[in-house]
């Protein structure tokens, strides 16, 4: 392959790439809602908030759902659903549905002059069982005698549990409390709901690149060249780089994945000296594929990470993946047996640093034929594990002849066998690690 070729070509559209992903991950916003009953005033209560930035909204509350986007700040959007005491059940439904549903930060509007209902104890209890960030507000507190209105306040914040978050006092009408009001507001976004954006952000971020990896491995099934598919995989590369917001490390995964490219390992079972592990056309694919699978994760887990990548990580990402593909087209599934469960032992040992990559390209075609007779039943699964620990473990010099089958062990036997990295023999320089109670390989199949 002509890697710099093939960087330049995945890198034409990087602009376009970029924008793309701030436009997809800016779609989600932050919804605060005025929720309350009929005469709290909350489209007033708005008007005030937003000062003359304010848009013309009815005097009383709508009956129908009232959507207002912020110009100052485009992140944010407040919402005004019909009032929850409203007589019209269907209105009723469409509110508490809104605020369950669509409502991220919740300013629950009471009426200052009005007392405390049972709805209004409702609903509060409703918003609360939904785990959103919310604030009371006392509206019309220009209503009250200004000697009753902490009386007020305090009684409000006793009856409904708030302990020690009193209702913000305010009225539209005088302007009284609006301040107050707007930095405790302000308050409730900066802390909770910059964590709801940011964890929106993440879950829009994740599923996109969840979706560019599985469209990118889609193409590669489909068969060409290693050089084809390399190419595809390193256009989907960029865009899961911008997805992260992780553009500019561009040249740390070039750099990577070039040095990848030369590790012995790879070399190793992309030109094998000796017949491949499958046919000379399935070779060819499973080469494809792995090469594809290696750089997508490696693109990805670069893309996600917050803190610095040295190049020799994403190296051992990528011979990591590499060889885990390797080895899923390596032991097909069937018989019974989980080839997953043989995948988990070995990439675990991998990741542990207990069993250079290396070892694992070396050991690949003798895996094979333990596999093939692990599932015709002539290696009892304890066997099984102990030949491919031995093996990894160096403890066979060159191709190792067979095995003598242990005998079938009992069902109990095979079940007390334990799968993990301490069934493998701890490989030279390291100690066996200490046992643990993990299911076994057949039990995990099953």
């Amino acid at each position: 392959m002509d890697l710099d070729a093939l960087w330049a070509d995945a890198l034409r559209e990087l602009d376009r790439e970029i924008a793309a992903a701030r436009e997809l991950l800016s779609a989600r916003k932050l919804t605060v809602c005025l929720a309350g009953p009929a005469g709290s005033g909350r489209c007033a209560l708005l008007g005030a908030l937003r000062g003359a930035a304010a848009p013309t909204l009815p005097a009383e509350d709508p009956s129908e759902l009232a959507l207002w986007q912020d110009p100052e700040h485009p992140e944010v959007r407040f919402a005004i659903p019909p009032p929850y005491q409203d007589v019209d059940p269907k209105l009723r439904a469409q509110a508490e549905r809104f605020v369950r549903d669509e409502a991220d930060v919740v300013l629950l509007v009471l009426n200052a002059n009005a007392g405390l209902s049972r709805q209004d104890r409702e609903a509060l209890d409703g918003l609360r069982a939904t785990g959103k960030p919310y604030l009371v507000v006392l509206h019309k507190i220009d209503t009250l005698r200004p000697a009753d209105r902490k009386v007020v306040i305090d009684d409000f914040r006793e009856r409904l549990g708030l302990g020690d978050d009193p209702p913000a006092g305010a009225s539209a009408a005088t302007g009284e409390g609006i301040p107050d009001l707007v930095e405790r507001l302000g308050r409730l976004l900066e802390g909770r709901g910059k964590r709801i954006l940011l964890d929106r952000w993440r879950t829009v971020r994740d599923e996109e690149m969840d979706r560019v990896v599985a469209e990118a491995m889609s193409d590669v099934s489909g068969g060409g060249s290693l050089a084809a598919v390399a190419a595809r995989c390193a256009r989907a590369a960029v865009r899961l780089l911008c997805l992260g917001g992780r553009e500019a490390r561009w040249g740390l995964l070039q750099d990577a994945l070039r040095e990848a490219f030369r590790a012995p390992a790879i070399r190793r079972l992309a030109k094998p000296d000796e017949p491949g592990l499958l046919p000379p056309g399935e070779e060819e694919r499973a080469l494809a594929e792995a090469t594809g699978f290696a750089m997508l994760q490696t693109a990805r887990s670069l893309a996600r990470s917050t803190g610095e990548s040295t190049p020799a990580r994403l190296q051992e990402i990528f011979t990591g993946r590499f060889l885990e593909s390797r080895l899923r087209r390596t032991l097909p599934p069937g018989g019974g047996v989980d080839p997953g469960s043989t995948l988990d032992l070995l990439s675990r040992a991998m990741r542990a640093g207990d069993l250079p990559p290396e070892r694992v390209a070396e050991a690949l075609p003798r895996i094979k034929d333990l596999y093939k007779s692990w599932r015709a039943g002539e290696i009892a699964e304890a066997g099984y594990v102990s030949a491919v620990g031995a093996l990894l473990a160096g403890e066979a010099e060159g191709h190792p002849t067979a095995r003598p089958a242990p005998a079938p062990a009992p069902a109990a036997a095979r079940a007390s066998a334990g799968s993990g990295l301490h069934a493998l023999p701890a490989p030279a320089g390291t100690r066996p690690a200490a046992p643990a109670a993990e299911p076994t390989l057949s039990q995990r199949a099953g």
